[in-house]
Formats: C-alpha cells, structure tokens, sequence
C-alpha cells in the first residue's frame, strides 16, 4: 500500500460519525444551558445510577464527570426556561444532589464537532 492510501485509511479509520448540524430555533430548542453538579455521593452505585438517569434525558445532548469543584457538567437544549424546568424538576426527583447551579447561554459564538489535527511525522505520506 503507497503511503497516501495509508494515510488515507488512517483518516477514515479515525473518523467516528457524520454530524448533521441542525438549526436549535427552528426546532425549537433555542434555549441552551449548563447544568453544573456537586455531589456528595461518591460510590460506584451511586454514580451509575446517576449516569443512567442524565443519560435518558432526550434534552441532554452533552454529560462529563469533571475534576475540580464541579463533579460533573450537563449540557441541555430546550425551548424555553418552564421546559429547563420541568428537566431539573425530573431531574431531582429521582436522585438526590448536593448542590446544582445552571448557567444560560445568551449568545452561541462558535460551537463545532469538527477536530481538526495533524497526522504525526512517522505516519504522513512522503
């Protein structure tokens, strides 16, 4: 195989999905906001409860355990702050958490899933 097929393969072979980028306001979804975490529960039962109560949430389109003062992020969209609402009220009715703070965006200035990176040296095609 010449060195542009194999970087060629290894560009696809790294490619995870095609992302379609759909417009929030017209979906009504134009509302976007953080959800910061603290918790007090650190046990493995805990945590997979947790995950797999944020994971089920439709509104949730981003979830990270973080280190620092902040156990773990949530982003969310919804159309509005009653539907932010109805999110943390479901939220915090079937596990407890030690302190929430949400955090609105107010102007969207540059959101991508577009990596873009150089291919190391001993793998670029001569």
């Amino acid at each position: 195989m010449c060195a542009r097929c194999a970087h060629r393969e290894i560009k696809k072979s790294l490619r995870k999905i095609a992302v379609s980028s759909l417009d929030a306001e017209k979906l009504n979804l134009g509302v976007s906001v953080y959800i910061a975490v603290k918790t007090n529960q650190h046990n493995a039962e805990w945590v997979q409860r947790f995950r797999k109560i944020v994971v089920s949430f439709p509104e949730v389109v981003d979830f990270y355990r973080l280190s620092g003062d902040v156990d773990y992020l949530i982003r969310a969209v919804v159309s509005d702050i009653r539907a932010y609402d109805d999110l943390y009220q479901r939220l915090i009715a079937k596990i407890d958490l030690h302190d929430v703070s949400s955090m609105f965006t107010m102007e969207q200035i540059k959101s991508t899933s577009e990596c873009r990176w150089s291919m190391p040296r001993q793998i670029r095609p001569a």
